[in-house]
């Protein structure tokens, strides 16, 4: 690391669900056979915070950008809340969306996630991964992750292991559980194997659940799950209509020293409440 007073920034997206009515959707995005899309009032909130977001991103010029995973909402039939159900378009949506981040990225990095979103293989994700200009995995040759270990430079090189998979709860107390117990696995599981060598993996990420959550685990572990990019889908609403979705991102700071996690969140916005009148 040059100089004392550098940091490394790692900025983490994830779950954008383009294409879903209730997820981002770029302004004048052309659908099939010429058609245009009017934004709703949730596409409209979150453009507003993407756009925020994304001038944030890119004022700090990340040394790293991970997007990890269902980046589309995919097009299966069962899906009732489809902008549209063609996989390249909702790709050509996403492109507009992410490649003023990427071009400030110096290194750019795209993850797999559900088959529901993408498919059993993500081949249109693979393709908008590629269009990004996103690295390529060395073992499997795509441009798409299934996990990665992530090194940061100088100091004891800590390693940052991503993926997009995790279990749910539908209890928010319970939150913290799947991931303390996934990290003291893996923990668990590369120091049994390959002892003195074992990755020095000192913070895990994780996507999926739509909802941030922090744990510290001494002496100096972390785990964390990512904010998404998408409100209530009809899904949430009959699994899990008490918990909010959390909106945003994650920026991970490295200078050397001390990893620092800042969530960055979007306040979504209040229900409506319906007044009674009695007059």
């Amino acid at each position: 690391m040059k100089g004392d007073n550098v940091i490394h920034r790692t900025i983490i997206l994830a779950d954008i669900h383009t294409g879903s009515t209730s997820a981002l959707w770029p302004p004048e995005q052309q659908l099939g056979d010429g058609g245009m899309y009017t934004l709703n009032k949730v596409q409209q909130f979150l453009l507003v915070c993407w756009k925020d977001a994304t001038r944030r991103i890119i004022r700090l010029k990340p040394d790293v950008v991970a997007v990890l995973g269902d980046v589309l909402q995919g097009n299966s039939i069962r899906d009732g809340q489809l902008v549209t159900n063609r996989s390249d378009i909702q790709g050509r949506a996403t492109l507009k969306l992410l490649s003023p981040i990427r071009e400030k990225a110096r290194r750019f990095f795209m993850f797999k996630g559900t088959p529901w979103h993408e498919g059993k293989a993500s081949e249109s994700t693979g393709i908008l991964a590629q269009a990004l200009d996103a690295e390529v995995c060395p073992v499997t040759g795509e441009y798409l992750f299934w996990e990665l270990y992530l090194q940061l430079p100088g100091g004891d090189e800590p390693i940052i292991h991503l993926t997009h998979h995790i279990g749910a709860t539908k209890v928010s107390w319970y939150e913290a559980t799947v991931p303390l117990r996934d990290t003291l696995m893996l923990l668990s599981e590369l120091t049994r194997w390959y002892k003195d060598v074992s990755p020095n993996v000192r913070l895990t990420v994780r996507a999926h659940r739509h909802r941030c959550i922090g744990i510290y685990i001494a002496p100096d572990i972390h785990a964390w799950t990512t904010p998404c990019w998408q409100l209530k889908t009809a899904y949430a609403y009959q699994k899990s209509i008490v918990t909010l979705p959390h909106i945003g991102y994650l920026l991970i700071e490295w200078d050397g020293k001390d990893i620092v996690i800042k969530p960055r969140l979007y306040t979504v916005p209040l229900p409506h409440v319906e007044v009674f009148n009695a007059d």
